[in-house]
C-alpha cells in the first residue's frame, strides 16, 4: 500500500497468498510457519490452514493456549488435548477448576446429551426478590423428560419435592429440626401423615395415641 493508516499496514492484492508470515527455517531449505494471518484475514499459530478467526495447533504437547498473571502463574490454560484449567497448570479433566466457582445462573450437569435423552441434575438459587424467597434447589432429570422429577428446596426449610407436573412435597426439615413426612405443618420432632412401618424396636419415654394403633 501507499497509504499506510498504522505503524505496519498490509494490503492483500487477492489472490490465495497469505498476508502475513512468520516461520523458521534449516539448512536443508526445510521451512516450518509459526504464525501467519491467511488471504482471508484468518489468523493461525502452528498451523497454515487456519479454518476460523483464530487457530492454534500445538506440537510435541505444547500448550496451546494460557493466560498468566505477572508472576508467571497460571490463570487460564488449555492444553494439547483440549483440556481447560483455570488456577492449574495440569488439567486432567476437560475442565478443571481449582478454587471456588460461583455462578449467577444455573448449574446443570448432564449425559452426553441433554437432559431429555440422557437425564441429570441441575443446581439453582433464586435470590430474594427474584422469584424465590433465597433458595436454591438441586433438581434430578430422569431419561426422557425436561421436568425434574425429584428436588430439594433449601430456604428456611430443607424440602424434597417428587413428580413431574403435580409437584408433591415428601420430606422436610424445618427451622426449627422437626421433621416432617407427608405434612407441611410440622409441630413435634417428627410428624407423619400416614402409615408407618417400624420393623425394628421402638424405645419411647412417652407414647400418646391419637388414633388406632395396629
Amino acid at each position: 500500500t501507499t497509504s499506510p493508516w498504522a505503524k505496519l499496514s498490509v494490503n492483500s492484492f487477492g489472490g490465495t497468498q497469505p498476508q502475513f508470515v512468520i516461520a523458521s527455517s534449516t539448512g536443508s531449505g526445510a521451512t516450518t510457519t509459526s504464525f501467519m494471518v491467511n488471504n482471508f484475514g484468518y489468523v493461525g499459530v502452528g498451523t497454515t490452514t487456519p479454518t476460523g478467526n483464530f487457530v492454534v495447533n500445538g506440537t510435541n504437547g505444547q500448550t496451546l493456549f494460557q493466560v498468566a498473571s505477572s508472576t508467571n502463574q497460571g490463570v487460564l490454560l488449555i492444553d494439547t488435548n483440549g483440556r481447560v484449567g483455570i488456577g492449574t497448570s495440569s488439567p486432567s479433566e476437560k475442565l478443571e477448576i481449582a478454587g471456588v466457582l460461583r455462578t449467577t445462573g444455573r448449574l446443570q450437569v448432564t449425559g452426553k446429551d441433554i437432559p431429555a435423552v440422557r437425564g441429570g441434575f441441575e443446581l439453582a438459587y433464586a435470590p430474594n426478590g427474584d422469584g424465590g424467597n433465597g433458595w436454591g434447589s438441586i433438581e434430578v432429570y430422569a431419561p426422557g423428560t425436561l421436568e425434574p422429577r425429584a428436588w430439594a428446596q433449601v430456604s428456611k426449610d430443607f424440602r424434597v419435592y417428587t413428580g413431574v407436573s403435580a409437584v408433591t412435597e415428601n420430606f422436610r426439615i424445618d427451622s426449627d429440626g422437626n421433621v416432617g413426612m407427608g405434612t407441611t405443618t410440622v409441630t413435634t420432632r417428627l410428624g407423619v401423615q400416614g402409615n408407618a412401618l417400624i420393623p425394628g424396636d421402638l424405645t419411647t419415654a412417652n407414647f400418646v395415641a391419637t388414633g388406632t394403633l395396629r
